[in-house]
C-alpha cells in the first residue's frame, strides 16, 4: 500500500518549535504505519511524497530539509527516518497511469487542486497523511469534492471521503480496519484446539492491541485488571466494545437470521469461509469458540489476548 503524503498541509510556521512538534509528529506517524504494515506481512508498503518535498517551507527561513539539518542532525532517528520514507513521487504528469483516471482536480475548503496527495490517496483508496495537525487536518477523514470527466467529455463532480492521519492516534481510533485489509486473508484458516493450547483464530492480536497500548506485553494484564474493577454494565460495555473492534479486524459478520434469534442476548459473529462461530463471554472478556452443528457445538474459549484458554462448556452451546 502507498500512504500518500498531502502537501496542501505545509503551512510556515510560528516558531522552531511548532515546526519540530509537526516533523516529530510525523516520524512517529510513520514509524506506527511501518510497524503495522510489517506486521501484516504486506511487502508492497511505501510512502509517496512530490518531489520537492523537502525543499517546501516549513519556517519563514528554513525548508523541511534545512530544518532537518539543523534541527535535527544526520544522526537523529526523526532526521533519518523522514528521509528515508519519502524516497519516491506520487503521480506525476507523465505518470503513464495518470490519463486512465481521467480526474480533472478536487475540491477542498471552496479551492481546486490539480493532482494532489489527496487525490492520488483517493484514487488508490489509500491513506492521506499531514504535516501539522492543526484543527483544519485533525480529522480522520477529509471531504473533498472530485471532479472527473465522463464520456461526453463533461465535467462530473461527486463528494467523497478520503481516509486522513496527522497523528498515531487517528492510524488507531481509525484505520486499523482498513490497514488490516492488507493480511493475506486467502491463507486465513482458523483452527482452536483447548487441549493444545492451540488457535489461529486470533491472528491479528498485535494488530488491534494497539488499541489499548503499544507494549503488547502489558497492555491486556492492564485491561482485565480494570475489568475486574468495573460494575456489570461498564464491564459488558467495555468487553462488548472490545470485541465489537476485533471483529472488524478479523473480517468476522455479525449473526443474522435465525442465529442471532435462536441466542438472544449473546453477541455473536460467523467467520467468512469457516465453519467456526465466535460468541462473546461478557462477563470474563473471552470468545467463545463454537462450530456450525446442532447440539454440543461449544469447542471452548479464549482470552481476547490469545493466552489464556478454557475447554468446553456444553451449556455454552448456540442453538443453531
Amino acid at each position: 500500500m502507498d500512504i500518500f503524503f498531502n502537501e496542501l498541509s505545509v503551512k510556515t510556521t510560528t516558531n522552531d518549535d511548532e515546526a519540530t512538534e509537526w516533523l516529530e509528529n510525523l516520524a512517529q506517524l510513520g514509524k506506527l504505519l511501518k510497524q503495522i504494515i510489517d506486521l501484516l506481512e504486506d511487502d508492497r508498503f511505501s510512502f509517496r511524497r512530490k518531489e520537492d518535498f523537502g525543499q517546501q517551507k516549513i519556517t519563514s527561513t528554513q525548508t523541511i530539509l534545512e530544518f532537518l539539518i539543523s534541527k535535527f542532525g544526520h544522526s537523529d532517528p526523526v532526521f533519518i527516518f523522514l528521509l528515508g520514507i519519502f524516497d519516491s513521487p506520487y503521480i506525476s504528469e507523465d505518470d503513464p497511469q495518470k490519463t486512465d483516471y481521467d480526474l480533472t482536480s478536487i475540491t477542498l475548503g471552496g479551492h481546486d487542486y490539480e493532482l494532489t496527495g489527496i487525490a492520488a490517496a483517493y484514487l488508490k483508496d489509500s491513506l492521506v497523511v499531514s504535516l501539522n495537525n492543526d484543527v483544519q487536518w485533525n480529522t480522520c477523514q477529509l471531504q473533498i469534492s472530485v471532479n472527473k470527466l465522463n464520456e461526453q467529455a463533461e465535467i462530473i463532480t461527486t463528494n467523497e471521503r478520503v481516509k486522513q492521519a496527522s497523528q498515531s492516534q487517528h492510524i488507531v481510533n481509525c484505520h486499523l480496519p482498513f490497514l488490516s485489509r492488507l493480511y493475506n486473508w486467502s491463507s486465513y484458516e482458523p483452527k482452536f484446539d483447548p487441549a493444545n493450547k492451540q488457535q489461529s483464530v486470533l491472528v491479528l492480536v498485535e494488530i488491534y492491541s494497539l488499541y489499548l497500548g503499544e507494549d503488547f506485553d502489558t497492555v491486556w494484564d492492564g485491561f482485565y485488571h480494570n475489568v475486574a474493577q468495573l460494575n456489570t454494565n461498564q464491564r459488558v460495555s467495555l468487553i462488548v466494545d472490545t470485541a465489537e473492534k476485533i471483529s472488524k479486524i478479523h473480517g468476522w459478520k455479525k449473526a443474522t437470521g435465525s442465529l442471532e434469534q435462536n441466542n438472544p442476548g449473546r453477541k455473536i459473529y460467523t467467520i467468512p469461509r469457516s465453519n467456526l462461530i465466535v460468541s462473546v463471554d461478557t462477563q470474563h472478556g473471552e470468545f467463545e469458540i463454537h462450530n456450525d452443528k446442532k447440539g454440543n457445538n461449544h469447542l471452548g474459549a479464549i482470552s481476547f489476548d490469545g493466552k489464556k484458554f478454557k475447554q468446553k462448556i456444553e451449556s455454552r452451546s448456540l442453538t443453531l
